[in-house]
């Protein structure tokens, strides 16, 4: 799979960008602001259809702009396909082929990407939110048709919630409980279902970070107790549920644990440690979709060589220019220096949303 071609109209501050990306290596460099980010933001718009930084489309259009537009040229098993997208303040339009995708799900796994940025060290060491993203990012990634069954539940999460506000009738909390438990259940197997695959991935990719000396492990962590059916749980926490008018049980509020040397992470690990977790998390995920898909995702890594320290920096760079990875993959920095892959590469330098050089 190789991102041919990119192109961006008023996306974030990319007034209008054209890029042609490298079959392997693509440093783009440049001062902190100057859009690195954002090219990296518009090819994973392309790949999920949703921004892993904002939550309104409208946060994606140049300000003063109607609307963005992105254009991607892909190449897979020697076929070319063109992907656009356009998203407005309320709509969000995709085409493959010049022909309006019959539904989004059609338009996804055309581009298969893994993000490794900043935020993603918070999945060893921050709150429960942070491993969600990472989990359900990785299970859309892997089952693209798990997005049916996630969109069911959040909407049905949002109508109960809003009847819990209003202080809604029993009868009324029924019906929605009757929504909303079969699509949270589905949502838990998917996620079950991806930690359970991840597994073995995850447990070499840790042994090989650290040489040996540590062994982790993850465990989802879910809100309702084992061997409870969910919708009478839901009935149990009712009233509780209504004195804080949200729903508190369900895939939203669960957590997945990290474990190092059978403790967890979160509590005892060392700051070295946890990126040793957050790498190993991310290589495993890439092998996952290689075992799976038969061909690497494009990974994006967003200014990561500046936040590990130079032994996972180098353990990195070495797994990425190694005969193990073959996928292509778009780098930001803010100094070409800091990219350590010892095989050639394309470095391009980003200033006011243009490419200069």
């Amino acid at each position: 799979m190789l991102l041919e071609r990119l192109v961006a109209h008023d996306f974030r501050n990319l007034r209008h960008l054209e890029l042609t990306p490298a079959a392997r290596f693509t440093v783009l460099e440049g001062d902190n602001g100057q859009g690195k980010t954002a090219i990296l933001e518009a090819i994973y718009v392309m790949a999920c259809l949703k921004s892993f930084r904002a939550h309104r489309t409208a946060d994606l259009v140049r300000h003063g702009e109607a609307d963005a537009r992105i254009h991607g040229l892909i190449v897979h098993d020697g076929v070319h396909r063109s992907l656009d997208v356009e998203l407005g303040a309320r709509r969000r339009r995709v085409s493959l082929d010049g022909k309006a995708a019959r539904s989004l799900t059609e338009a996804l796994g055309q581009l298969t990407v893994v993000l490794f940025a900043p935020e993603d060290l918070a999945i060893t060491k921050g709150g429960p939110a942070h491993r969600r993203t990472f989990l359900d990012r990785a299970v859309f990634n892997r089952f693209p048709s798990s997005l049916d069954d996630m969109k069911r539940f959040e909407i049905a999460l949002k109508q109960r919630n809003a009847l819990l506000r209003d202080g809604g009738p029993d009868r009324l909390l029924d019906a929605f409980d009757e929504q909303l438990a079969p699509a949270a259940t589905r949502v838990v197997g998917w996620r079950t279902r991806y930690l359970s695959d991840l597994k073995p991935f995850f447990e070499s990719a840790i042994s090989e970070v650290t040489r040996g000396s540590h062994h982790a492990e993850l465990r989802y962590e879910g809100s309702t107790p084992a061997g409870e059916d969910l919708i009478d749980w839901l009935r149990r926490r009712r009233v509780d549920d209504r004195r804080r008018s949200t729903t508190t049980t369900g895939p939203h509020v669960d957590d997945i644990g990290v474990f190092i040397d059978g403790h967890l992470a979160r509590v005892v690990a060392s700051q070295g440690q946890h990126r040793a977790l957050v790498l190993a998390l991310k290589i495993a995920e890439i092998r996952l979709l290689q075992d799976a898909f038969g061909y690497s995702p494009l990974l994006l890594l967003d200014d990561v060589s500046s936040e590990l320290d130079a032994s996972r920096n180098a353990e990195l760079m070495r797994y990425l220019g190694g005969p193990a990875f073959d996928g292509q993959v778009f780098l930001t920095t803010t100094d070409r220096r800091h990219v350590l892959i010892d095989a050639p590469f394309s470095c391009l330098t980003i200033r006011a949303g243009e490419v200069v050089a």
